[in-house]
């Protein structure tokens, strides 16, 4: 079973998988979600977004209707990066995307840990039975995660000060350490986020390129010196590009700088998504309290006023979610 999870916890979709996992499942629950909630879904985070969404922009060009889920961001959680190349953590990572807060990435596991308890009865079970199972599992897990909601936005409102605090403190260290500004900060940042749009494959090209010009370059030399009078021959045709430095092969900016560029960088994005965060929490309590301000008016209104005393509770229930909405 593949499912769809928001930066909460709660679950959105899901479905079954009757064969390993293939990009045309998350494509499903991409457009499946998008037509739900059109234009409210920033970010599409996937362990392999980095493989996704190529594929997602090539399906994109063949079938038009398909072309507004790549107005989703692409998000590579946060732990997968890790094990991916420093361009690709650095490209696609969820770390470093504007907007995207401190959020990990990792809810669906969440889920899943919580879902798999019932793989060892449902297994046993047949097909509608073990549907309902999980219907009853996922309907209980989101019941308490919206009820949990407001408490759980405070806890983690008082964590991500208290971390933006050390996090700042520790980037002020490292500037005095290194002696630089927030300019020089800011411009190490440009630099190690162009680096990682360079792409490997473009170097591949190019390196076979310039092997296949040095090797017709070596065969003019050649015929050169043997049509040339002694004193005037070419000694080879490396000679000739003492002076040429590749880009991939230039020594101005050692391994060392780039490493410290780097570690910089994370800081500084550490900081960014951090603050970020703060301020989304900020918004999603203030509407979360608003919410619930809502509904206990209503839910009092209804008790109080006498002219609804005498409607159903099915027509009670229609006010309150239309109030609501």
């Amino acid at each position: 079973m593949e499912i769809a999870v928001c930066c909460h916890g709660v679950l959105l979709a899901a479905l079954n998988m009757f064969r390993g996992e293939i990009f045309a499942y998350p494509l499903f629950l991409q457009r499946k979600l998008a037509a739900s909630v059109p234009g409210h879904i920033t970010f599409l985070c996937s362990d392999v977004a980095c493989k996704y969404f190529p594929y997602l922009t090539k399906v994109a060009q063949q079938c038009p209707e398909l072309r507004n889920l790549l107005s989703m961001r692409p998000f590579l959680s946060v732990m997968h990066a890790k094990a991916h190349i420093w361009k690709c953590e650095i490209k696609w990572g969820g770390a470093f995307q504007d907007g995207a807060g401190s959020t990990v990435g990792k809810e669906v596991e969440q889920v899943n840990s919580f879902l798999s308890r019932a793989a060892i009865t449902t297994k046993y079970m047949s097909k509608a039975g073990r549907t309902d199972m999980l219907t009853l599992l996922a309907l209980g897990w989101n019941k308490r995660k919206v009820e949990q909601l407001g408490r759980s936005l405070s806890q983690r409102y008082l964590k991500i000060i208290r971390i933006l605090r050390e996090q700042v403190e520790s980037l002020n260290v490292t500037k005095n350490e290194l002696g630089v500004d927030d300019d020089t900060l800011q411009q190490w940042v440009a630099d190690v986020q162009k680096w990682a749009e360079d792409s490997n494959k473009r170097r591949h090209r190019i390196r076979k390129v310039i092997l296949d010009e040095k090797k017709r370059l070596a065969a003019a030399v050649d015929d050169y010196n043997k049509l040339a009078e002694p004193t005037k021959q070419i000694v080879s045709s490396d000679a000739l590009m003492q002076t040429d430095i590749w880009p991939w092969q230039s020594t101005s900016e050692p391994a060392a700088d780039l490493q410290t560029k780097r570690k910089v960088f994370e800081k500084v994005m550490a900081v960014r998504r951090l603050r970020e965060e703060e301020m989304i929490l900020c918004r999603e309590m203030l509407h979360h309290w608003t919410v619930l301000r809502m509904r206990s008016v209503v839910l009092g209104t209804i008790s109080s006023d006498s002219s609804l005393v005498g409607m159903s509770e099915d027509a009670q229930k229609g006010l309150c979610s239309l109030v609501l909405k």
